[in-house]
């Protein structure tokens, strides 16, 4: 009876032992604690380990010596700097992030003398080219046939704007003839010869040569119908309108308040007149036109006049673009210059940060170490030498070595972008003049 009940103890015993698993060990309060701080050994971890307790605003001696008062004698220099470190390390995290996240590139938004933006597309100058095909327009000048002449001078022009320009001719009074019979016929004529586009001769020379000088003079009607040609073009095209004619509206419409309607829509065209051997009389009519649409008349009585007005437009497009590059080239300059002292002063707060604060405020926590006998091999021994020359001046030095580096390659790029734009302006600037001679 013994033997069974000694047995069936035993196998209680086992299976009891079997049937709970083995409790885990408590993890003490050592095992708890966080891994032990360790010092960057590379510039990118110092840049980043601050701030020290005693960083920055937070500086007080006083305070730091009495932390370092109560750290055990017998410190090795890597010791002892782990504790300045945790203590004194100062925060460049939001000044390097100044140079991860500085943008080198110079762009600058300045207007060109087609009233588009350097750095946008889609916006041109549009010149709708308005030509009076009335019977007068057969008439002799000095030089020759108004319309032969007026002809000859569009050419001229057309084939001198700027590359990016587009032109349209349209053409008014082509029909019928002067006579009272064939008015209504006369001054309904108004249709686009060549449809606003880039120039070509080819296509523009026989799009002219089949416009004969014939009826009366509906000067309110092509201006009106200008706008149509025009509108597409979108906001911020430079629109211009000239009107080549040699005398007054005929056909009973009100050609000021058309212009001004032009003018002010948001077309914004502005309306020149260019007066071709016109009376007195009439010059103050078209001059009327003119200035509702806020542009200017010139009369002009001979085929010379005719052709140096057109002359005087290519030139005032000339100076504009040589204007616009020095203007670009100076804007491009002052861009360069605001990222440029950007860069320095992220420089500058660096080497303050290092020198007129971390540096010093290190150097003085060690001193009161070695002075206080905290470290190993007691005042100015080894232990002192290893931590001030291959510590904390090494430290110093690859802080001071990179936020050199990293201005100095900013300002590589800052260099190239500068003189990329300004080749880029200035062949722009020599493209259009080019385009205009």
């Amino acid at each position: 009876m013994r033997t069974i009940i000694a047995w069936t103890l035993i196998l209680t015993f086992i299976i009891s032992g079997c049937g709970k698993p083995t409790a885990e060990p408590v993890k003490t309060d050592e095992a708890k604690k966080k891994k032990p701080f360790q010092p960057a050994t590379k510039v990118e971890g110092m840049l980043r380990e601050g701030p020290g307790k005693y960083a920055g605003d937070h500086y007080d001696e006083d305070k730091v010596n009495q932390a370092l008062s109560k750290l055990p004698d017998g410190l090795t220099g890597d010791q002892a700097y782990s504790h300045i470190v945790q203590l004194l390390a100062e925060d460049y995290g939001p000044l390097v992030d100044k140079y991860d996240s500085f943008d080198p590139s110079i762009k600058v938004d300045l207007d060109t003398p087609e009233g588009k933006k350097a750095a946008q597309a889609g916006k041109h100058l549009n010149v709708a080219i308005l030509l009076d095909a009335s019977g007068s327009m057969a008439e002799k000048i000095s030089g020759g046939k108004k319309m032969d002449l007026a002809k000859e001078a569009i050419r001229g022009f057309v084939s001198q704007l700027p590359s990016s320009a587009q032109v349209s001719l349209r053409v008014y009074g082509y029909k019928g003839s002067n006579s009272t019979a064939d008015k209504k016929e006369s001054c309904a004529s108004n249709q686009v010869m060549y449809p606003l586009a880039k120039p070509d001769s080819d296509r523009l020379e026989k799009a002219m040569a089949s416009v004969k000088p014939a009826g009366w003079t509906p000067i309110a009607e092509a201006i009106k119908a200008a706008k149509s040609d025009l509108a597409s073009q979108g906001q911020g095209s430079e629109n211009v309108v000239y009107v080549v004619s040699d005398g007054k509206e005929t056909c009973g419409g009100d050609p000021v308040s058309v212009a001004q309607s032009l003018h002010e829509s948001n077309v914004k065209a502005v309306v020149n007149i260019i007066g071709l051997d016109v009376n007195d009389a009439e010059q103050q009519g078209l001059k009327a036109v003119a200035e509702a649409g806020g542009g200017e008349y010139t009369a002009v009585q001979t085929k010379e006049e005719l052709e140096q007005q057109f002359k005087a437009e290519r030139q005032r497009l000339e100076i504009a673009w040589k204007n616009w590059g020095v203007k670009m080239d100076t804007k491009i300059g002052q861009t360069w210059s605001e990222k440029i002292e950007a860069v320095w002063d992220v420089e500058n707060k660096i080497r303050a940060l290092n020198d007129d604060q971390e540096k010093l405020h290190m150097e003085s926590a060690m001193n009161y170490l070695n002075e206080n006998n905290k470290l190993i091999d007691g005042k100015y021994k080894d232990q002192y030498q290893v931590l001030y020359k291959h510590i904390l001046l090494e430290r110093r030095q690859m802080i001071l070595d990179y936020n050199e580096e990293r201005s100095h390659m900013i300002e590589n790029l800052l260099e190239k972008e500068k003189t990329k734009e300004r080749e880029i302006s200035d062949q722009k600037s020599k493209d259009e003049i080019n385009s205009i001679d």
